[in-house]
């Protein structure tokens, strides 16, 4: 089954579709599209509630949202086959902790011939996600991003969108409690993540580099609200090189959390709109998923 977004990446979706048949076929796949088109009926969960039983193999092209919205009905429909991930949208986190980044001959060749990988999978409030939960700065410019901006400056648009949402983005502050691991604090905090991978925003983060998809752990990020912008400046500069300032950071590796929020407090999932809510438990499900990559 080759499940595909029309909406995803760029304008060549006709040529990107017609090279991942062609791949799949000549690694001697037999392949049954569907493009994914609620519209005409044709959405996620009917092809897959439908369908999914006739296959070995679900094969995804999209972004990060397109699989999630897939692993979500797999999840709560209990479909346990292996996913064949094809990366075709903006960011794409997710795809570069499974393996690094390739061509569409690449990806079809690990479909075919590559090693199924069990990973983690977040649930949040009842949604699942596969690689971060996230509030606070910057976290809606994914889906607050347009999708004709994204198809013509890429991720240059995320940029773009986040630059121009920076002061509104520093003056949401959340002041909330989490608890976790028999431990309660509380802080007002600028932003937060509980990953399930070493890259969040197209960024790696250095501190996360030993956790694995497979670790049965999340890794928690809370950013304290800061008044002052340089010192801000500072804090963050030093996420990206590995150094974290304790008076201002939290993180550490769990496998639950609870938050409890001050007020509502707008959430994504994956880069996509994850609702807003005042009481969130975020817990992990071990080796949940199966995926094919490259790696041994």
């Amino acid at each position: 089954m080759f499940l595909f977004n029309p909406e995803a990446g760029n304008n060549a979706i006709e040529k990107i579709v017609f090279d991942i048949i062609k791949n799949l076929t000549i690694f001697d796949c037999e392949v049954t599209v569907f493009p994914i088109m609620p519209d005409k009926g044709l959405g996620s969960e009917e092809i897959l509630i439908t369908h999914a039983s006739e296959f070995k193999t679900i094969v995804v092209y999209g972004g990060d949202g397109t699989l999630n919205r897939v692993v979500n009905i797999m999840m709560h429909q209990d479909i346990h086959l292996p996913i064949g991930y094809i990366p075709g949208g903006t960011t794409n986190d997710f795809s570069k902790a499974i393996d690094e980044n390739g061509t569409i001959e690449s990806y079809c060749r690990t479909i075919a011939f590559g090693n199924p990988f069990s990973y983690d999978v977040g649930c949040f409030n009842g949604t699942y996600f596969n690689y971060v939960a996230a509030f606070g700065a910057f976290t809606a410019t994914s889906y607050e991003t347009s999708r004709e901006s994204k198809k013509i400056l890429g991720y240059g648009a995320y940029v773009l969108n986040a630059l121009g949402n920076l002061p509104a983005s520093l003056s949401n502050h959340t002041k909330m409690k989490f608890i976790h691991d028999g431990v309660e604090e509380e802080g007002t905090f600028v932003f937060g993540a509980i990953s399930n991978s070493p890259s969040v925003g197209g960024f790696k983060l250095p501190f996360y580099e030993d956790s694995t998809l497979d670790d049965g752990k999340f890794e928690v990020l809370l950013v304290a609200a800061l008044d002052n912008l340089e010192v801000l400046h500072n804090v963050l500069s030093g996420l990206a090189t590995g150094n974290i300032n304790p008076k201002y950071v939290h993180a550490f590796k769990t496998d639950k959390i609870e938050f409890i929020c001050e007020e509502d407090t707008a959430w994504t999932l994956d880069g996509e709109d994850g609702g807003k809510h005042r009481l969130v438990t975020v817990e992990i499900h071990p080796k949940s998923m199966t995926i094919m990559t490259s790696k041994s």
